[in-house]
């Protein structure tokens, strides 16, 4: 892994005013180098241009100018609020020690699975990642590689620093882990990247000395330019850094998932940055045992762990190496991810990041832990298929089955069952057939259930929608007038009169929801009443009534009676119109001149229910002045 020198960093109050006065600096002032500068708007930047002795960078983009101020222009931009940080000193990072020794070859892409998605065709095809690190060696197996350099040449070395190629070997081994080609056997496999087939770009920024701070500003800049997918971060350095991080957050803005070391110094120690940052992916280190190696880092930032022990890549000379430290686990994850890339191209890093998690064996404590993070990812495990067959069976009022089936030829078994249903806490079964109580009746119901595995990954999951029936509106009064219901019954049995508006009709309406008994006796005094009945299904030869199979929609019905009755005779108070049970009152009745039409129609909108026209013979007389001898009952259903 590339380590650090410390960064420190002063605080400084900011004021929200900044005051200009003429000044003239001493050939004795002494000069700060190197400075950088944040600031917030182009204001901000005027003033920096104004003040500073003179400018080394201009990072435009990450709005940072790099440049010498004397101690006095600093107090000033220190005082301006259009300033953010101001950072003496950028550190210089370096490249730290490796540990040599020999493992049994590819056992850590083993470990990942990605023969299972080479065997895909997700090999990382069409995602362009970067490294940052010592530049990438002239080899032909990361002969694709596109080269960038960042780091300018020191004159008082015989070397050429800002050529690309790599003088250390720790970028070049980096990238034989991320892309490297097909090339040496060895004993059970060949060298070969996770992802041999991504567009990979080498940005050098670390030179004999280490990586200074502008050279990694520019390098952020040109990822964010050219549109790079991931970058890895085989470096760190202890403490927080403001400059750093304004450059992590413009390249995390840009959707650029970024991937960093959590350092060599051991367990206790915690993660370094940038990989603390909460824009990073934190990577510790673990053996082919899937253990944490003691010299990694940990903390609560961890978000994966990959193989960091012992790992076969590439050498600069051609020839390959073995090499110990998060600085080789970062690589294993950035080509997991870039498999993952080109298999969900349409997800965006924050969807990608989350869409990990589902492809990741736990390895610590349950959930993500702070030495292994979420776990390894492996890209042969995943959630497991939805159920199929998914249906809502024996749905009653308070209750209703669910029923599924596992999917066949299921990759990832399926353990148990989660079910998840509106305004109900979802339950964990391993039934395939579940029953469902304490629902309400005439509701709407969501049922999802989604299947989980052994190792706990959860399918996406499969929804059904099912209503719960209920009461029609004639059986809720039933149930709700039985007292009244028995003491109409008990005056019909006893052969007395009913009133046909308020006892004879409501019964009459509800007539198929009442026992056996008390139709018995609705019946009877039917007969007394002489009644003539029809609906859509049951005609007379006496009487014709229109649309009852669709009042809902024409809220009118005209009534053709057969004989002839006195229009005068026949009153409105003798016509009465009852809703399963209860009588309404916003029918209009109309009359033909004739006599033997009647009309009657409402403006408002009919519920569903169970409809009864009752038409009283009481007082009707013909257009012959004789009595009329039937009451005549117009039934119809509006659903």
């Amino acid at each position: 892994m590339l380590k650090n020198r410390k960064w420190w960093l002063t605080l400084i109050a900011a004021f929200s005013f900044l005051v200009f006065q003429p000044y003239n600096a001493s050939a004795s002032e002494p000069e700060y180098k190197d400075v950088m500068v944040v600031y917030s708007n182009a204001s901000g930047k005027e003033q920096i241009m104004k003040l500073a002795s003179s400018i080394e960078n201009s990072f435009d983009l990450l709005k940072i100018v790099q440049g010498n101020f004397t101690a006095d222009h600093l107090l000033r931009l220190k005082q301006s609020q259009d300033i953010q940080v101001i950072e003496k000193n950028p550190t210089t990072l370096e490249t730290s020690s490796t540990t040599l020794g020999s493992i049994t070859p590819l056992v850590d892409m083993r470990m990942m699975g990605v023969q299972n998605a080479w065997q895909q065709n997700n090999t990382g095809k069409g995602v362009k990642v970067a490294i940052f690190d010592t530049g990438v060696a002239d080899i032909p197996a990361l002969a694709n590689v596109k080269k960038y350099s960042f780091v300018e040449d020191d004159q008082t070395t015989p070397a050429d620093e800002s050529l690309p190629l790599d003088m250390d070997g720790h970028g070049t081994a980096v990238a034989g882990i991320i892309a490297g080609q097909l090339s040496s056997r060895l004993t059970d496999g060949y060298l070969i990247g996770v992802a041999p087939d991504v567009d990979m770009y080498s940005a050098k920024v670390f030179d004999n000395d280490g990586a200074r701070m502008e050279t990694i500003l520019k390098a952020v800049e040109w990822a964010i330019e050219n549109n790079i997918d991931i970058i890895n971060m085989s470096f760190g350095t202890e403490e927080d850094d403001a400059i750093l991080y304004q450059a992590i957050k413009k390249a995390y803005d840009a959707g650029i998932m970024m991937v960093a070391a959590a350092g060599n110094d051991g367990n206790t120690y915690p993660v370094d940055y940038p990989a603390k940052y909460k824009e990073v992916i934190a990577v510790s280190s673990i053996d082919h045992s899937k253990r944490i190696v003691k010299k990694s880092n940990t903390g609560s930032q961890i978000e994966y762990a990959a193989p960091g022990e012992d790992i076969f890549t590439l050498s600069p000379t051609e020839d390959y190496t073995s090499m110990s430290g998060t600085s080789l686990a970062v690589p294993h994850v950035v080509g997991m991810i870039a498999l993952f890339k080109q298999r969900y191209p349409t997800y965006t890093p924050s969807e990608l990041r989350n869409t990990l998690r589902n492809y990741a064996i736990d390895l610590g404590d349950t959930g993500r832990d702070s030495f292994y993070g979420y776990g390894l990812l492996n890209t042969a495990i995943k959630s497991p298929s939805n159920v199929s067959k998914l249906s809502a069976l024996a749905i009653k009022k308070t209750s209703a089955t669910l029923h599924y089936e596992m999917a066949q030829n299921a990759i990832v078994p399926v353990r148990k069952y989660r079910l998840s249903v509106t305004g109900k806490k979802s339950i964990i079964t391993t039934d395939t057939n579940y029953v469902i109580k304490g629902l309400k009746q005439g509701t709407t119901y969501k049922a999802k259930v989604t299947t989980i595995s052994s190792l706990g990954k959860e399918s996406t999951g499969k929804t059904i929608q099912f209503t719960t029936p209920k009461d029609s509106a004639s059986k809720i009064y039933v149930n709700k007038n039985k007292g009244k219901i028995n003491r109409i019954v008990k005056k019909i049995n006893s052969g007395k009169k009913l009133n046909l508006k308020t006892e004879f009709l409501p019964l009459y309406t509800v007539y198929n929801d009442l026992t056996t008994s008390q139709k018995k006796a609705v019946k009877k005094y039917r007969y007394k009443l002489n009644l003539t009945a029809i609906s859509t299904t049951v005609k007379s030869k006496q009487v014709k009534a229109t649309n009852l199979s669709n009042m809902k929609k024409k809220k009118y019905t005209t009534i053709t009676l057969k004989t002839a009755i006195k229009p005068s005779a026949l009153k409105t108070g003798y016509v009465y119109v009852n809703d399963s049970g209860k009588n309404i009152t916003t029918f209009q009745l109309s009359k033909g001149k004739s006599g033997k039409i009647i009309r009657l129609s409402t403006k408002k909108a009919l519920s569903a229910g169970k409809y009864v026209i009752l038409m009283d013979r009481k007082g009707l007389k013909t257009s012959k002045g004789k009595m009329f001898k039937n009451s005549i009952a117009v039934r119809f259903t509006v659903k």
